[in-house]
């Protein structure tokens, strides 16, 4: 199929608060602050240094900075998946991401299938996309509902987030095998989105290329999940092949020339500011479980295994998380992760600062007292 143009939807970052008065506390927004590394670097000298070799080049670089390639790939691997400069290619978030894939293999009402639940900002291009969205239950479930459709159905994308989904689990490395086989030389492009897996608590497995070489399997990732929630930097790892179209349907990698930079120097320090990173997320997920236990004792959830937020249900049905907002705290709306808005259970983020934290499951709990009161 020959390339069509990319389109660069529009689509709301996940890391904004969603609620806009400055009464409502905000326990919907994913992203994390900036790592006191990355302030460090953004302020240095050095990065003017780095920046003056940048201003000597045209500075046009369809797949990305070569330093910034060559990094990625020698972080990927590292954790087990063998690539080469060749194979990436760095984006500016999953949207612009998406926008690319889908302008190579894709056309508006083409059928793509995403997990549910799944990353607001990846629903969120879809539909800015125009796409036709089919929703599965989460591979960590296993992946046969997934091979069924693609059976049955002309499928041209599908996102997958074996590591650290909305509900964050993480696939171990016999399921995943099977998953990769099942998928692999597909006539859909399958992105396993890696983006969060610098947040497991535990060292995940090797991304879903590393288990068979088929050309339809692309690995993403992103910067933004473990050092900012505000860094556009994302990459996929792709057929050298691949590569070599994208990079020529697009006028240049989307992320700025000085955040590029920056990830270079990230990437050299990711194992120390992972560490440090799950240690505090670990402090803060023993904290809201203590909480949400003592004033909302009928929820339940299942230990995450990492991330940033905790996967609840409520007791019963009616539990609408957009009406919170009136009662002064807001959720990850059921909208913005569901393509089926399916009911009950709803993301909370839990790496939250404490005093925030605390103040918004206290309003959840009272406004879950006045719904039972309103039904009796």
């Amino acid at each position: 199929m020959d390339p069509v143009p990319p389109r660069a939807p529009t689509v709301p970052s996940p890391h904004i608060c969603l609620a806009d008065s400055k009464d409502v506390i905000d326990l919907a927004t994913l992203g994390l602050p900036a790592h006191p590394l990355l302030r460090r670097l953004a302020t240095q000298k050095r990065r003017q240094d780095a920046f003056a070799t940048a201003f000597d080049t045209p500075g046009a670089h369809p797949a990305g900075l070569p330093e910034l390639r060559d990094a990625v790939a020698d972080h990927l691997t590292r954790q087990g998946l063998h690539t080469t400069a060749g194979q990436i290619m760095i984006t500016a978030g999953a949207g612009h991401t998406l926008a690319l894939l889908a302008g190579r293999v894709a056309h508006p009402r083409d059928r793509v299938v995403v997990e549910d639940p799944t990353s607001p900002q990846v629903l969120g291009a879809l539909r800015a996309l125009q796409m036709t969205v089919s929703a599965v239950r989460p591979v960590t479930d296993g992946h046969d509902q997934l091979t069924r459709l693609l059976e049955r159905r002309r499928v041209r994308l599908v996102h997958v987030m074996p590591t650290l989904g909305p509900r964050g689990l993480v696939l171990d490395h016999e399921f995943r095998n099977r998953l990769a086989w099942a998928i692999a030389d597909r006539d859909a492009f399958v992105i396993d989105d890696i983006s969060n897996a610098p947040l497991a608590f535990a060292t995940p497995p090797p991304p879903l290329a590393a288990y068979t070489d088929a050309s339809n399997v692309i690995t993403m990732g992103s910067l933004a999940p473990l050092h900012w929630g505000e860094l556009t930097v994302t990459w996929i790892r792709a057929a050298p092949m691949v590569i070599t179209s994208l990079s020529a349907t697009t006028t240049g990698a989307a992320a700025s020339t000085f955040e590029q930079l920056l990830a270079c120097e990230l990437l050299a320090h990711e194992d120390q500011i992972r560490t440090e990173r799950v240690t505090w997320l670990r402090d803060r997920l023993t904290h809201a479980s203590t909480l949400l236990s003592t004033h909302l004792p009928q929820f339940t959830w299942r230990p995450p295994e990492g991330g940033v937020s905790l996967w609840i249900r409520p007791p019963g049905t009616g539990f609408d998380t957009d009406a919170l907002v009136g009662h002064g705290v807001a959720l990850v709306p059921r909208s913005a992760v569901s393509p089926q808005s399916l009911p009950g259970r709803f993301a909370l983020a839990y790496a939250r600062p404490p005093d925030v934290l605390d103040e918004g499951v206290r309003r959840l709990a009272a406004a879950w007292r006045q719904i039972n009161e309103q039904r009796l």
